[in-house]
């Protein structure tokens, strides 16, 4: 199982992609015309060799809406990981209790979602690549979401290698974390509210609504991302990059 692709939400999609661009370096890779049927639309944006996705909403009568308005504007949305067997992962988080919003079984693709509430805040979900290229162990994977391969085009890791973590908040972070860990079939390490094995973690709301916080990236040139979210006027005064609700936490690996 493997943290392939990160969702999050904005009102401005172009504003968000020319940011992210001037900030990180990170291009669009792939549009999927699909999530129109879900009144939203989106672009893929490869992250070393994973993937944060940005979805505007088009229309207000949206789930995607309704959890933007929850967390005040810009936010997190979904945590994606690719697993070797999509059906057994999901059968076995059913039979501990999670409830599935959306399944679908495509030629190449199949997924699984479940329901946030279930999840500290986020929908997760489980997705498979039914495609000779599409091994979780491989670094540079086909990932069909984003297009399938063209999107190896479309990678820069001169300011940032990849994801280092995906953050929730949660009103009780230790209950949260051991109730990811029963859904992605891991631990949590003693004495934190870290998965084992995975890169989840959980820390505490402090008043704020629970779900997907803070995204924490492993990278090359934090004075170059300093610089270019001080210039799209996103730096916060911790050194932190904000896209609304949505931190972007800068770990640096150089």
């Amino acid at each position: 199982m493997r943290l392939r692709q990160l969702v999050a939400l904005t009102d401005d999609l172009a504003k968000a992609e020319a940011d992210l661009n001037a900030i990180f370096g990170w291009q669009v890779a792939f549009r999927d015309p699909v999530v129109e049927k879900w009144g939203l639309r989106n672009s893929l944006l490869p992250v070393g060799f994973d993937f944060l996705e940005v979805m505007e909403t088009i229309r207000p009568d949206t789930s995607a809406k309704r959890h933007m308005k929850r967390m005040g504007g810009d936010c997190g949305y979904m945590v994606i990981f690719q697993v070797r067997n999509r059906r057994a992962e999901a059968d076995r988080a059913k039979a501990d209790g999670f409830r599935a919003v959306y399944e679908s079984d495509e030629e190449n693709y199949c997924l699984t979602q479940f329901h946030p509430a279930d999840c500290g805040g986020a929908i997760f979900s489980f997705d498979q690549v039914l495609h000779p290229d599409g091994d979780p162990e491989v670094a540079d994977s086909f990932w069909g979401a984003a297009g399938g391969d063209g999107w190896r085009d479309h990678v820069c890791v001169d300011r940032v290698t990849g994801f280092d973590a995906a953050i929730l908040r949660a009103n009780d972070p230790a209950a949260t974390a051991a109730r990811l860990a029963n859904l992605i079939g891991t631990e949590v390490v003693a004495g934190t509210n870290r998965l084992a094995g995975a890169p989840i973690e959980v820390e505490p709301a402090d008043g704020r609504t629970p779900g997907l916080a803070t995204i924490r990236l492993a990278c090359r040139d934090v004075d170059a991302i300093r610089t270019g979210a001080r210039n799209c006027g996103r730096l916060t005064d911790n050194g932190d990059v904000a896209f609304g609700d949505l931190t972007f936490r800068l770990k640096d690996t150089a």
